[in-house]
């Protein structure tokens, strides 16, 4: 389905009369499509620059409007889609079903999803009807409580609370982020209230549900990027990301400022940390803290480094205990045999449960009188030889360091060898063919995974070496820059020093690397490099009071205008997550700010300014007198809007103007 865009959406709910109803295509009479909504008006804000204007939210896929209505009485949020990559109408149904009934609908607000819910332009699309609900982000409120500790650990125990419910409730939100978490203030306490339910997965689902919204990158782990189902597992990193992020803000309020979070994205982490965890400045400051958060930091670090998603544990179990970390994270720094112990165990395993099974097999067949003259003695299968396997198997996964003296491309190659079946009547010839079989495979299988780890140490090892030999070609690159100062003589009083200072063309750089390269008995060459020069760049609070905008206001371009603004050629984000602009993103933000669109303005439509100067009277009463006579006035018939909500008006509309002009003429009339 193709939506409308924002400012057509702005366009129709200034008109609810028309917005929210619809004409019968049979019976040719209009209905109401939601009778509450067709007598309310939308809530208008002071902007800035003290004009008026709706109040509206735009997010990743759809806008939501504040809503007032008469009957009853109450402020919902209108919430119109403009763009999805998910099926509206089936989730949103499914996600009322299953609140419903929920035991956590407490933490959700009460929505009605409306198929046909506004028109738009001669259409109709779906909207979410909400409640209104009045409350501040997580962020905002921790912000306006730093240095009340008492409440930022209570809101670190109701987050707790919170997860839990979920947990158990089968229940994940899958975008938890500051933005999406209310709080709303209940007499002398406040609760917590999730929004924007795109991302919702229910356990009933399993892993039907692709996992097509990622969330924003500053709480999620590092493999959410490549998950292809949603999981229950897509909440609990960003849940202790947050739990994390308000203990240490409860306990050192300098944080904020220090990691400068009124201009970052997240919290206390970015996904550069969980990327970079061993160089990352905020898990050292977090290590300096008071209990439990540096136990808390290094689990998190830990769990960045996890291999598989779905080892993934919820917030109660990290803050329960840390079996699960000792059994699930791969680091090959805290263990260098870990990837292949695991497999040589489980091989052991293997063949310890079979082996007395071969064993009571061959003295079954011994025992037999139908073995058809075959030889009576001679074994099913090779128990002595397996054995001896095993034991040197057990013996390697007992003693990892001794996998340097094990080649398992033996076993892969000559594993026939263990098992021998032997001529029997048909029917034991099938049973030991089977088992031979089994004990083949799973010993081909369990020594592939240990030479792809061989495969991936020799990667790791090639990569090292690459390194070291780009340093070392960098370092003769620099030498080969004073090959001219090689014919210079070594001991001849300081000769060879005063004819390098000589040297007009040579840097102050250079003159001292080259004075270093002069060969001595005991001194070897120092080599200097050149560093990079980085780009002039801004942070977003100079290019906000630059261009007289508000911090929000330029991070929201880079999601509205995706294909404007590039990483590493408009801006860049730094180690600490910091967005800094450069010349090319500042030039992109002045031209947002200046754009003017009047696509679709006939030429003979005129501005308000101009309409008030010809008929005598003042803009302000221009405004008045279309909001008072609402339903009088239609959008592309009477005026036009563009881009910045400032009107243009038609021939059909200025007419109209001057009727009720006539009818209802202003007792001071402004001379233009």
């Amino acid at each position: 389905m193709k939506y409308p865009s924002r400012s057509e959406y702005c366009s129709a709910i200034r008109n609810p009369q028309f917005a929210f109803r619809k004409k019968d295509p049979q019976t040719k009479i209009e209905r109401d499509l939601d009778a509450s909504l067709v007598k309310g008006k939308p809530v208008e804000r002071i902007q800035l620059n003290g004009n008026k204007d709706i109040w509206s939210a735009a997010g990743s896929f759809a806008i939501a409007f504040k809503y007032e209505t008469s009957l009853p009485h109450k402020f919902w949020a209108i919430r119109c889609f403009y763009r999805s990559n998910f099926e509206v109408k089936h989730h949103y149904k499914q996600a009322l079903v299953r609140l419903k009934n929920s035991s956590c609908r407490n933490y959700f607000v009460d929505f009605t999803f409306l198929e046909e819910g506004i028109r738009v332009q001669g259409d109709c699309y779906p909207i979410l009807k909400m409640e209104w609900v009045e409350g501040e982000n997580l962020k905002k409120f921790i912000k306006a409580n730093l240095g009340k500790r008492n409440v930022l650990l209570s809101l670190a125990e109701r987050w707790r609370e919170l997860c839990k419910n979920l947990y158990d409730a089968g229940i994940a939100h899958g975008d938890l982020q500051h933005g999406n978490v209310l709080i709303v203030k209940s007499f002398q306490n406040f609760v917590l209230k999730l929004i924007d339910y795109d991302s919702l997965y229910f356990l009933e689902n399993k892993n039907s549900v692709d996992d097509n919204i990622k969330g924003l990158s500053d709480y999620q782990h590092p493999l959410r990027k490549s998950l292809e189902k949603r999981c229950l597992e897509i909440d609990f990193f960003p849940q202790l990301a947050i739990y994390l992020s308000i203990l240490a803000l409860a306990e050192d309020k300098k944080l904020w400022e220090v990691y400068q979070l009124d201009s970052r994205e997240g919290l206390l982490f970015s996904r550069t940390d969980f990327l970079n965890t061993d160089i990352a400045d905020i898990f050292k400051s977090l290590a300096q803290l008071s209990d439990p958060i540096p136990e808390l930091a290094r689990k998190m670090k830990k769990l960045c480094l996890l291999k598989d998603f779905r080892n993934l544990p919820n917030l109660e179990t990290i803050l329960s205990g840390e079996q699960w970390v000792e059994s699930h994270y791969i680091n090959s720094s805290y263990s260098q045999y870990s990837s292949y112990s695991q497999p040589l165990s489980s091989i052991f395993s293997w063949l310890k449960e079979r082996t007395p099974q071969l064993s009571l097999k061959r003295q079954t067949m011994r025992e037999c009188p139908e073995a058809g003259g075959e030889s009576q003695s001679e074994p099913a299968v090779k128990i002595t030889a397996l054995s001896n396997e095993t034991q040197q198997i057990q013996s390697l996964a007992e003693s990892p360091k001794r996998i340097a003296g094990w080649d398992p491309r033996s076993l892969k190659s000559n594993y026939v060898k263990y098992v021998k079946p032997v001529s029997l009547s048909p029917t034991n010839r099938t049973q030991i063919a089977l088992i031979s079989t089994q004990i083949g495979i799973l010993l081909k299988q369990k020594t592939e995974v240990v030479l792809s780890w061989v495969s991936y140490a020799k990667d790791s090892l090639l990569k090292a070496c690459h390194s070291a030999i780009g340093n070392l070609a960098l370092q003769l690159q620099n030498l080969k820059s004073i090959k001219r100062l090689d014919s210079l003589p070594a001991h001849n009083g300081g000769q060879g020093e005063n004819e390098i200072s000589n040297l007009k063309f040579v840097t102050p750089a250079l003159t001292e690397l080259a004075i270093q390269a002069i060969p001595t008995i005991d001194r070897p060459p120092t080599i200097v490099q050149s560093q990079p020069s980085q780009p002039k760049t801004q942070t977003t609070a100079q290019v906000a009071a630059q261009l007289g905008r508000s911090l929000n206001w330029c991070h929201a371009q880079r999601y509205q205008h995706p294909d404007r603004f590039l990483s590493d050629i408009h801006y860049y984000k730094d180690a600490a997550g910091v967005v800094h602009w450069m010349e090319a993103g500042i030039e992109q933000l002045r031209c947002l700010k200046s754009q003017k669109k009047l696509s679709g303005i006939p030429a003979n439509s005129l501005p308000t300014k101009e309409v008030s100067r010809r008929l005598g009277v003042s803009p302000e009463w221009l405004t008045k007198t279309k909001a008072k006579h609402a339903s009088d006035f239609v959008m592309e018939i009477h005026y036009h809007t563009d881009a910045r909500k400032r009107y243009y008006w038609t021939p059909t509309g200025i007419e109209l103007l001057q009727q009720l002009l006539n009818e209802h003429k202003p007792l001071v009339v402004d001379s233009y």
